[in-house]
C-alpha cells in the first residue's frame, strides 16, 4: 500500500500543474458556453402537483372512447 501512496505523490509532485492546466482547458469551454448562452448547466425541469389544473383546456371536441 505504502508503493501506491509514494508513486501518486511523487506523481502529483511533478504533474500537479500540467493537471491543472489540463482540467481548466476541458472546463473553460464548457463554462464559456454556459455563461454565452445563459442556460444553467444542469437543466432544472418544473414539476407540478397532479392536482394542478393544465395550462390548456382539454379540446372538447375528442371523443374520449
Amino acid at each position: 500500500m505504502r508503493k501506491w501512496k509514494d508513486l501518486i505523490l511523487i506523481t502529483l509532485r511533478l504533474c500537479k500543474w500540467r493537471i491543472l492546466f489540463l482540467a481548466l482547458l476541458l472546463l473553460l469551454p464548457l463554462l464559456t458556453s454556459y455563461i454565452v448562452t445563459g442556460k444553467p448547466p444542469i437543466p432544472r425541469h418544473h414539476i407540478r402537483p397532479l392536482g394542478d389544473p393544465p395550462e390548456e383546456p382539454p379540446d372538447t371536441d375528442i371523443d374520449p372512447l
